[in-house]
């Protein structure tokens, strides 16, 4: 899951690594790299986008087809840009909330993949702090339009919580992101439900819950000024998260099993964290992203080992 700027979010959003075609709505549409570190935050949010499940009645499914092509393609050839000229076409052209339901999460997605694109080809999209942000708002705009024209779509509601936290990341700041947490903690409950399989969406649950566990004595001030009774969570319920999106989606992302090896760590179960650690390592490593997250595990590993 690569991401030329790392998400300093939730504990590595999962990346939206471009899956293969065909890996079908569990991949969730990754964000690519986004991994998620900021203490409360930080999801992570990382990660491949599942390419069908809403009717696309007058659109042409070659052209949806086309898209979907650009976007597991999108680490090079600027194929990242060419998805997002022929998806905005195609929204102005489109007539109907059926039209938009099948366009506005695959807007999303291109929008927040462009953040971390590391394709010289899309550099011009992304090479300001003020392109950032204002890719960071357009994907969140169109994960809002989303949520609202596919409310039963699991990917409008993964993607909305995910774009939260682009948008955070790029010019919104801590306070942002800890006045929208509890926002973005119940879209990815709510993509949760309506998708239970979805490796994704547990681990950017799984991401939360960690960080706020986490959470250094400063955040936690500024959180209470901010909530009557901020949120909370626990090393328990991160570990529950992350293993059982290993147990739907297998092998599906380093980082995941990165986290379950920390969340050990911190629930002082020594073996098990090095073993997990151990098992970062073995996987295949295929982005830069992917070999942070192995530096990561050999630290683990020698202060568990």
């Amino acid at each position: 899951r690569r991401h030329r700027r790392q998400a300093r979010g939730i504990a590595n959003a999962p990346r939206h690594r471009f899956p293969a075609a065909g890996r079908g709505a569990s991949a969730a549409d990754r964000p690519r790299s986004a991994q998620p570190s900021l203490a409360m935050v930080a999801l992570a949010i990382a990660v491949a986008a599942p390419v069908a499940a809403v009717p696309a009645a007058a659109l042409e499914a070659s052209d949806l087809e086309e898209c979907d092509r650009l976007y597991a393609q999108a680490e090079h050839d600027g194929n990242l840009a060419k998805c997002l000229q022929k998806l905005e076409a195609m929204y102005m052209d489109s007539t109907s909330n059926e039209e938009r339901a099948a366009l506005c999460f695959r807007l999303s997605r291109v929008y927040y993949n462009l953040l971390s694109s590391d394709d010289p080809a899309n550099a011009e999209l992304n090479n300001s702090k003020q392109k950032l942000a204002e890719l960071a708002k357009s994907a969140h705009k169109f994960a809002e339009e989303a949520v609202k024209i596919a409310p039963n779509d699991f990917r409008s509601h993964y993607w909305y919580g995910v774009t939260i936290q682009g948008v955070g990341d790029n010019g919104g700041g801590t306070k942002y992101k800890l006045q929208r947490l509890p926002d973005m903690r119940s879209s990815f409950e709510r993509a949760h439900e309506l998708n239970p399989n979805d490796g994704n969406t547990l681990y950017c649950l799984g991401s939360i819950c960690f960080h706020l566990a986490d959470i250094n004595w400063v955040t936690r001030k500024l959180a209470s000024t901010l909530f009557a009774t901020p949120p909370t969570a626990t090393f328990e319920e991160s570990l529950e998260f992350h293993l059982q999106a290993e147990k739907v989606e297998p092998y599906f992302w380093n980082k995941n099993a990165l986290m379950i090896a920390k969340a050990y760590e911190k629930l002082g179960n020594r073996q098990e964290a090095a073993k997990w650690a151990q098992e970062t390592l073995d996987r295949p490593r295929l982005s830069r992203a992917d070999e942070q997250v192995a530096k990561e595990a050999e630290a683990v590993l020698s202060r568990t080992k």
